[in-house]
Order: structure tokens, then C-alpha cells, then sequence
């Protein structure tokens, strides 16, 4: 009986053995895209210059300049006229708002919206009577 005993208790050790050393199941695959987030960011500025060949746009925010590239499928508007890369030229020193995805150190425009330019001051005159 002893035998047995010994015989059962070495089986069950054998079955736990190779229950512990089964080989651990493989993490499942994440999508490049999925792992990296990237988050649309908007700016605004007046319009610097642009390179219609290049297709990039530089916005100066105060002392602060902002290159931009153009995505391949970016929309420039102003109001509800679409323009075209080449258009933005004609627009140096206009307002604009500016939606881009950063990665890494290039900001990549998904959408370039001129804003109405800012009524010029007037100087006030005092007419006295």
C-alpha cells in the first residue's frame, strides 16, 4: 500500500510539474496606431509664409513662429470658400487658426481656417463745439 501511495503522490506531482511549465500564452498584438494617441491641437497667429510646393505654412504667434506641413488631404478655408495651398500665399500677414497633430517634431495641418481680419483702429477725433 505503501507503494501506491507513493506511486499516486509522484503522478500528481508529475501532472502539477507539467501544468506549471506549460508555455504562458503570447500578449495579444496591439495596432501601431492603437499605442500611440496622438491629439489634435489648435493655434492661431497671422500668416508668415508660405511654400505652396512644400506644401508648409509658418504662423508667427507674437515673437513665436510655428511651421506647419500640410497633410495631404488638409482643408484651407476662408469662410465658406475652400482654398488652395497656393491661395494661403496671397494671405501672408492674415489671421488664421491652425488644427494639427504633433509627432515628434513635425506638426502636421489637418485644417487651416483664415479668420476675419481685425478691423483697423480708428483714431478717435475730438470735435469740440
Amino acid at each position: 500500500m505503501r507503494t501506491s501511495t507513493l506511486a499516486a503522490a509522484a503522478g500528481i506531482l508529475a501532472i502539477a510539474a507539467t501544468s506549471f511549465a506549460a508555455p504562458a500564452k503570447a500578449p495579444a498584438k496591439v495596432p501601431a496606431k492603437a499605442q500611440v494617441k496622438v491629439q489634435k491641437v489648435w493655434a492661431s497667429g497671422q500668416i508668415k509664409s508660405v511654400d505652396g510646393t512644400a506644401q508648409t505654412v509658418v504662423v508667427t504667434q507674437g515673437s513665436h513662429e510655428m511651421s506647419f506641413v500640410l497633410a495631404p488631404n488638409a482643408h484651407l478655408v476662408d469662410g465658406k470658400k475652400t482654398l488652395q495651398a497656393k491661395d494661403l500665399a496671397q494671405d501672408v500677414g492674415r489671421s488664421v487658426k491652425v488644427r494639427y497633430e504633433a509627432v515628434a517634431n513635425t506638426k502636421t495641418a489637418d485644417l487651416v481656417e483664415l479668420t476675419a481680419a481685425k478691423p483697423a483702429r480708428q483714431a478717435k477725433t475730438a470735435a469740440k463745439s
